[in-house]
């Protein structure tokens, strides 16, 4: 994992700031993620979450729980995927692309310490994606694909 500097830095604020405006079209009651998927400079794919069918869970299965337990009891269709289906279905290749995510929770744009979802981080390897970009306390954390996919299988394995 590097952090990014100078116009990489300057990019990846504005992908970023995409992918939260987009979060907030999700309707999930926990958290609302946003993907915008980047090629050559461009924007070739966006998701947020979706929850199945594409309504509020009411109620949240989730609300309660820390990090990612229980993560089989959400039903939501993750923000990765919707970014990477948008691209495919518009006749995008997303190999050798950037993922850039961001989290819109309690009316605020938050940050991600830590890679974490292994179905994502397993999602954007088999696509073969160059890159995942995560908004950090410290700034924008860019991970090569087999960095995040270890450290996201990393964390849940710690989470009991």
């Amino acid at each position: 994992m590097r952090y990014l500097e100078g116009r990489d830095k300057e990019l990846a604020e504005d992908y970023c700031m995409c992918a939260a405006i987009v979060a907030m079209q999700s309707k999930c009651q926990k958290s609302c993620h946003g993907a915008i998927l980047v090629k050559d400079g461009k924007i070739i794919g966006e998701g947020w979450n979706i929850p199945l069918p594409d309504d509020v869970c009411n109620p949240c299965r989730r609300l309660a729980l820390q990090n990612h337990e229980n993560l089989a009891e959400c039903n939501a269709i993750h923000a990765e995927r919707i970014a990477i289906d948008d691209a495919l279905t518009d006749g995008y290749d997303v190999h050798g692309s950037v993922m850039y995510h961001a989290r819109f929770k309690g009316g605020k744009v938050r940050r991600d310490n830590v890679p974490s979802c292994t179905s994502c981080s397993t999602l954007v390897k088999e696509h073969g994606l160059e890159g995942f970009v995560l908004m950090q306390e410290q700034g924008y954390a860019y991970y090569a694909i087999e960095e995040f996919d270890l450290l996201s299988h990393e964390y849940n394995a710690g989470v009991e």
